[in-house]
């Protein structure tokens, strides 16, 4: 399952670190980043223009474990292809 990390506040400037992927991603208030929290590491390491809160939305496995529901499986290339015949090639 995808972590959903959500920037709120009144920051004008901020940066998401995904290291393990070298990638960076603007995190301004409104920003909605999907993310495999278990798999990969991401933070913040500054910010500025003011004050800045995250919503972290995820799931444990404790939970799912308790309600006796199967985890779901990994995303992969094929969780996003579409089914109606049309094909994608990957470079």
């Amino acid at each position: 399952m995808y972590d959903m990390l959500v920037s709120m506040g009144t920051h004008t400037e901020c940066t998401l670190d995904v290291p393990d992927i070298g990638a960076n991603f603007k995190y301004t208030p409104g920003t909605i980043i999907p993310i495999c929290g278990k798999v990969l590491r991401h933070g913040v390491a500054s910010w500025s223009g003011g004050e800045r809160i995250c919503f972290a939305f995820f799931m444990k496995d404790a939970v799912l474990d308790r309600l006796g529901q199967r985890r779901p499986e990994w995303p992969n290339q094929s969780t996003y292809l579409l089914s109606d015949g049309l094909s994608w090639t990957v470079l």
